[in-house]
């Protein structure tokens, strides 16, 4: 189970949508992300000058007794004149709406979120039946914000403390605490770092019967200068080489292993084999394969010694990925995925 995915058209590392979004792996000047299965629009993703989101709309597929074949989720963002996110929307279409607001220190963390949502029509129990289909007619940016609904839950709903985070002098996040509407406690993070400011030591505790903690091990290169006489290390990057999980259960006095992630790489510092244990067994190994240009062409997951699916990029001129192509062997099934962009003039 590896942590490398591909995001908008672009091979980041990252995970998440749309958060995983690096400025630095998209083009000058790219306007709009659309994805594509056969015919069907599955995402859009709208940016600014900048290369800030803006919006971004996705359909997914869903099965059971629902109103609608999709569900649709949107979320669109505002900044200030320093780039950062002061306000940002979302809405699924099968749960709700929400307004978060952000509050930062004088340095730029993230300290304070804020949020409204449209728990006031105590929809929980429509949940599963797509109460809110309309949001599927949201189709841009403009729509979103000036949206009747969001109007009405801006002005109606209660705004509530949605977490507090503490950083450190150097800007690494310390603790995250997030609440319920109520205020009660709905979840407790802490992190720990190296000298290199390397995540070393995760915990998380959601109820008072159990938490889970993780530990993070690194490959650390340096780069080495003369000083005086001394020949001195200078850090140059790390790469995570394992992630291992462990889970309390406080009722039963007990814990255990909950998962272990190994990475290995080449000389070059790609990620080339990922291994995924859960409870101390095997579950999957990940192979990547790169081009010449270091980006990833090709993903091989074994189960067992079984090729369970494989994943293939291909790219245009740009460094975009133009077709992801997902071949589940183990079903039989396979997908293919085509981008496109639009770019600002």
């Amino acid at each position: 189970m590896s942590n490398v995915v591909f995001c908008f058209g672009q091979f980041t590392g990252f995970t998440g949508v749309p958060n995983g979004i690096s400025k630095n792996n998209l083009p000058d000047k790219i306007k709009t992300i659309k994805e594509f299965q056969d015919d069907l629009l599955l995402t859009e993703c709208v940016l600014d000058t900048v290369k800030n989101v803006l919006f971004y709309r996705s359909i997914q597929s869903v099965s059971g007794k629902r109103n609608g074949k999709y569900i649709t989720l949107i979320t669109g963002y505002i900044y200030d004149d320093f780039g950062k996110v002061i306000k940002s929307y979302g809405l699924h279409s099968n749960v709700g709406l929400s307004i978060v607001y952000y509050e930062y220190d004088s340095v730029g963390n993230n300290i304070k979120r804020y949020r409204r949502d449209n728990r006031y029509e105590h929809h929980d129990s429509l949940i599963n039946t797509s109460p809110y289909s309309y949001i599927s007619e949201i189709k841009s940016f403009e729509e979103l914000v000036n949206y009747s609904k969001i109007k009405e839950i801006e002005m109606v709903a209660q705004k509530y403390l949605l977490s507090e985070s503490i950083f450190d002098s150097i800007g690494n996040l310390i603790t995250e605490i997030s609440y319920r509407e109520n205020g009660d406690t709905a979840d407790y993070k802490r992190y720990e770092y190296d000298k290199d400011n390397d995540k070393v030591f995760s915990y998380y505790e959601s109820s008072k019967d159990f938490y889970t903690e993780n530990y993070y091990e690194y490959e650390k290169k340096y780069l080495y200068h003369w000083e005086d006489e001394d020949l001195l290390p200078i850090f140059e990057k790390s790469n995570l080489l394992q992630n291992v999980r462990f889970y309390y259960d406080r009722k039963e006095n007990r814990k255990r292993i909950s998962y272990t992630m190994i990475d290995k790489y080449d000389n070059k510092d790609r990620l080339i084999e990922s291994i995924y244990y859960d409870k101390g067994k095997f579950q999957s190994r990940d192979i990547l394969e790169y081009n010449s240009l270091n980006q990833l062409t090709k993903r091989i997951t074994y189960e067992v010694d079984k090729i369970a699916s494989e994943e293939i990029y291909l790219y245009d001129k740009k460094g975009n990925v133009t077709e992801y192509t997902y071949n589940n062997i183990r079903l039989k099934e396979k997908k293919v995925k085509k981008y496109y962009y639009d770019y600002y003039e």
